[in-house]
């Protein structure tokens, strides 16, 4: 599996097909009338899934190749990786017959070399991907500064997925799916202390219909279980009760943002 790059952890098929599934995102459900979105596209893992099970549904159904312009939305700030998601979608819809010519335009529309976060995004029924991995100082400190203005719940303290959410949620159409790979780790800090500590201002309610626990399957390769090795050893810490919550909490904050609470607070 491909390595870390501008925070995205490059997924596994299989990864891809639950996180599709458990969205609802299936052939022969009328999913060619719906409009998905990928927030951060990479070079294809998701997308190529998703042109596919498209394409089967429209196939199904009798619909145009011309009438599917709208029905995906993807994004990514990294130009080579836009071009390699185009490359790979396109190959997927020709696969199931169609022209190459069709398939070009429509990952030319579908494929935006943009910023989820601060771009014009479409109502979505579907919002599924895995949101890249980007401590808060890693962030440039302009785009930070937009994210926290455009973003209700969002601090300078906060991680770059936080904003995925938000925004991601901001986009869904009533009764819309939204659908991300996320550590589950930090459940056990989610109450004011911890969202404190997380650098989170604004918690807001939405329906949860379903949390698919992974536990020790190979999700991400070795070099990012490692990174959040320490992580873990901080949360073991919290659980046997080494740490109160505040002590967890902090030590998460320096672990992840790399410097203390009161720096990033007087950093604005």
């Amino acid at each position: 599996m491909a390595s870390v790059h501008h925070g995205v952890v490059y997924t596994k098929k299989w990864v891809v097909n639950l996180i599709l599934d458990v969205a609802g995102y299936v052939p022969g459900t009328g999913i060619s009338d719906k409009v998905i979105v990928e927030p951060s596209c990479g070079c294809g893992a998701f997308l190529t899934v998703i042109a596919a099970r498209l394409a089967d549904d429209a196939i199904a159904v009798g619909k145009g190749w011309t009438s599917l312009g709208n029905a995906i939305r993807a994004y990514d700030i990294d130009s080579a990786s836009v071009e390699t998601a185009r490359k790979a979608a396109a190959e997927s819809l020709m696969k199931r017959g169609c022209p190459a010519i069709q398939a070009r335009e429509l990952c030319e529309q579908w494929i935006v070399h943009g910023d989820f976060i601060l771009d014009d995004v479409p109502a979505a029924d579907f919002i599924v991907g895995n949101p890249p991995y980007v401590r808060a100082t890693e962030i440039d400190r302009g785009k930070r500064a937009l994210y926290v203005k455009r973003l209700s719940s969002v601090t300078t303290g906060c991680d770059l997925y936080v904003s995925f959410f938000d925004r991601g949620l901001d986009a869904l159409r009533d009764g819309g799916t939204l659908c991300f790979i996320c550590a589950d780790r930090w459940v056990p800090l989610l109450d004011s202390a911890g969202v404190e500590a997380a650098g989170v201002s604004e918690v807001r309610s939405h329906d949860v219909t379903m949390s698919v626990a992974a536990g020790d399957a190979p999700m991400f390769p070795d070099d990012v279980k490692e990174r959040f090795a320490r992580t873990d050893f901080i949360l073991d810490m919290y659980e046997s009760g080494v740490y109160n919550r505040e002590e967890a909490g902090e030590k998460l904050f320096d672990h992840l943002f790399g410097k203390g609470r009161a720096v990033m607070d007087s950093e604005g």
